[in-house]
């Protein structure tokens, strides 16, 4: 019997379930993309406030989660409530980026988002950084 289980288990090896994320809620547009790190901006609606938010989602996780569908969306609460978001997306990585180590996605990919948020706006002097796990 187990012979038979062992042939039903190769027949699974290199099979995976089609990966198909469900496409962002609240309208973005692209302010950067460098590295292997882009910036989605999310204007706020109505009157925004002059501290921005920047969410920095995990290197390993998909960010697809914090804008999931209207009336549960983190994205559509925050801009809502009258919040620039900023939303750093990390590209997915090659062979090519082999060479890459954390020191690449914070010090220089992830810097030169935030600086690009920061600056692509004039706003007070605060920001708030909300790493979501």
């Amino acid at each position: 019997m187990s012979v038979y289980i062992a042939n039903d288990l190769i027949g699974l090896v290199g099979w995976a379930p089609p990966c198909e994320h469900p496409a962002p809620v609240t309208p973005f547009r692209v302010i950067y993309q460098a590295g292997k790190a882009s910036v989605r901006h999310y204007r706020a609606i109505g009157r925004p406030h002059l501290t921005p938010i920047i969410l920095v989602y995990a290197l390993i996780r998909q960010p697809f989660i914090l804008d999931l569908q209207p009336g549960n969306s983190v994205v559509e609460t925050l801009t809502g409530q009258g919040f620039e978001v900023f939303f750093v997306d990390w590209l997915p990585p090659t062979a090519e980026n082999s060479w890459r180590g954390l020191e690449a996605y914070v010090s220089r990919d992830l810097a030169n988002a935030v600086h690009e948020a920061v600056t692509s706006r004039s706003f007070g002097v605060r920001n708030v950084l909300l790493p979501p796990c």
